[in-house]
């Protein structure tokens, strides 16, 4: 969605969806399945808390330390 600031000058909002925020965290248990779009086997699973959640996207807390830039 694009807003005009300071008369005439159009900043891009990107998050403009509702959230959905939880009393206590969803737990829950992962698996990860690809790597840059390329199918990994793994047979193990992590542990993970949903924190909070929206039509673009989730926000977990999980003890892996995943990279924002990848898929």
């Amino acid at each position: 969605m694009l807003k005009l600031q300071n008369g005439d000058k159009p900043v891009l909002q990107k998050r403009n969806s509702f959230r959905v925020y939880f009393t206590n965290p969803i737990e829950g248990t992962g698996k990860i399945i690809s790597v840059n779009k390329k199918s990994v086997t793994l047979e193990k699973c992590f542990s993970f808390q949903i924190l909070d959640l929206s039509a673009s996207g989730i926000r977990i807390n999980t003890i892996l330390d995943f990279p924002v830039d990848r898929e």
